[in-house]
Order: C-alpha cells, then structure tokens, then sequence
C-alpha cells in the first residue's frame, strides 16, 4: 500500500528534505510545515475523471460507441500509475 500527502509538493532544494511520518498519519517537514498522509489501498492506474468526462460526454450525451469508450478508457492519461501486486512473502 502507498501514501498520498495531501498538499505536499516535490522538494525544490538540491539535496532533498527531510520528512517524518507519524502514524495517525501526521507528517512533519523540517522547515516546520505540516500535511497529513493517508493510505492508497492498492489500485490500477489513477486517471482524471473529471478531465476524461469532459472529452467524452456533452451534457448526457456520450460523443462516442461503446467500442470506442472503451478505446478512450485505456488510453486516458495517467496521473498515479497502477501499484504493482505485492510480492507474497513465505
């Protein structure tokens, strides 16, 4: 399972940032600031529904065939990629 940190951007500094994560999930960045972390249960690829509703449909009307949609479907860009299974541990 992953985290997402609601707010947090990319470090900008050359080296990095440091980081903590508590477990209720608080998280503490160095310069003082604080987001909150939360669970991403395992998942497929993460699109823009909003974005992809809008290229697909004008009001109720879907712009294309079922065939089609699905065509849309698997080539809708990618924001989080899909989480690879978990390797079983014996």
């Amino acid at each position: 399972m992953s985290v997402y940190i609601m707010g947090m951007e990319m470090p900008n500094k050359k080296n990095g940032a440091v980081l903590i994560i508590y477990p209720g999930g608080k998280c503490a960045f160095e310069d003082g600031k604080t987001y909150q972390a939360v669970p991403v249960p395992p998942h497929g690829d993460l699109i823009d529904r909003d974005k992809f509703r809008s290229t697909v449909f004008i009001g109720e009307q879907c712009l294309y065939s079922w065939d089609e949609l699905e065509d849309a479907i698997d080539y809708a860009p990618t924001i989080i990629p899909a989480e690879p299974p978990k390797e079983e541990t014996e």
